[in-house]
């Protein structure tokens, strides 16, 4: 049985190296000593010429405990086990990461949560030589740098290395990039077919986080630096629409107190409007603001909520500005389209679509609208508070 120890003594900085790549993995929380160690005991388990490889979704998936075998090619085939993992900064500023399980009360741990992938792969082809000539160079306290195809030595055209030696190092090297991009194509696919199955998209993905492999039990290696899967949770941020001194001393008028519920869904709409989904956010906001009038109107129709025409003929809406009444005619119209389309002969609907507004002008209206009522202090009773 592997122990963190000896993972630790099979790992030393190499020459010229400040620390090891060990002390890097844990330092950027891309490995923790658990992973390690359940890795390097699985690995013996398999047996040569198997390797393991590890990386990190930058975003939770909850999978039936299990192996799952993902191919990459028809030759290179993946046993993938998946486990949430909860990153953490401590008070420096570190990044560190644990094993998590899920729990009734997960969302309110103060824990970015991803998915740790573990992977095991058999080797192929020349890869499985050179491994053995590899397995031989390690040692408890790590690894002999030795040339590990010396019958190639003179041949030119040598199917190997093309004619020239490899060594232990290059060897961990070559195996860990080859590895990287197929291990890339075998959880793409996945994931394109997970974001099918749970109408999600898993797929924005634009690396491997956190790769690295393990040639050997308890050795740790990579071709090129594993990114972080941090940097995968960082939201990019838009600088927002200039804001005039004037336009905040009139907002601040309102006197909120908190956010309504009518003004979260409009913020969320919006977030959906930038992502690009101009048609969901219309629908959204126009669906909002009808259910918001009808919170004011008193008299039902048989229990059903009115059109948005028909709440602006009753108190207090039809003492609103024309042009907001206008827009939200609009808005009215563009909504029956969008649920049951425009039936013919309808004049009134086929004007006002001529004038059909984007998706950040419908919610740009429902917010006059709850600035006006708010202003003159209406309640949903529509009597002055």
């Amino acid at each position: 049985m592997w122990t963190y120890e000896d993972i630790v003594l099979r790992n030393p900085a190499q020459p010229g190296q400040r620390s090891s790549i060990l002390d890097r993995l844990l330092r950027t929380g891309v490995a923790f000593p658990d992973l390690l160690v359940d890795g390097a005991n699985d690995l013996e388990t398999y047996g040569s010429p198997f390797v393991c490889c590890f990386a990190q979704l930058p975003f939770p998936i909850a999978m039936q405990p299990d192996v799952y075998v993902l191919r990459a090619t028809a030759e290179i085939i993946f046993h993938v086990r998946f486990q949430l993992i909860g990153l953490e900064l401590d008070e420096d500023c570190q990044p560190h990461v644990k094993s998590f399980t899920a729990t009734k009360s997960s969302q309110s741990q103060e824990l970015a949560i991803g998915t740790q992938v573990t992977a095991f792969v058999q080797l192929w082809r020349r890869y499985v030589s050179l491994h053995k000539s590899y397995e031989a160079c390690l040692t408890p306290n790590g690894l002999e740098d030795r040339v590990i195809n010396p019958s190639v030595w003179t041949k030119k055209n040598s199917p190997v290395s093309s004619g020239h030696s490899t060594t232990a190092y290059g060897f961990e090297a070559e195996l860990a990039e080859r590895i990287e991009r197929d291990l890339d194509i075998a959880l793409s696919n996945m994931l394109l077919h997970l974001s099918v199955l749970g109408l999600e998209d898993f797929t924005r993905m634009p690396c491997l986080y956190g790769y690295f492999l393990m040639p050997a039990p308890g050795r740790v290696v990579y071709a090129n630096r594993p990114i972080p899967v941090f940097k995968g949770m960082l939201k990019t941020s838009l600088i927002p629409q200039l804001t005039k001194k004037d336009e905040l001393n009139s907002a601040m008028q309102f006197q909120v107190r908190h956010i309504s519920g009518f003004l979260a869904e409009l913020i969320t709409l919006k977030e959906v409007s930038k992502l690009g989904e101009s048609h969901l956010a219309i629908a959204g906001a126009s669906a909002q603001i009808e259910k918001y009038l009808n919170g004011f109107v008193k008299d039902k129709l048989d229990g059903h909520s009115r059109a948005i025409w028909r709440c602006l003929q009753e108190e207090p809406f039809n003492t609103l500005p024309d042009d907001l009444k206008e827009r939200l005619q609009i808005i009215g119209c563009m909504r029956n389209e969008i649920m049951h389309g425009v039936r013919k002969g309808d004049k009134r609907c086929e004007v006002l679509l001529k004038k059909k507004l984007g998706p950040e002008e419908v919610i740009a209206t429902g917010l006059s609208l709850y600035k006006e009522l708010h202003l003159r202090k209406i309640d949903r009773d529509g009597r002055p508070d």
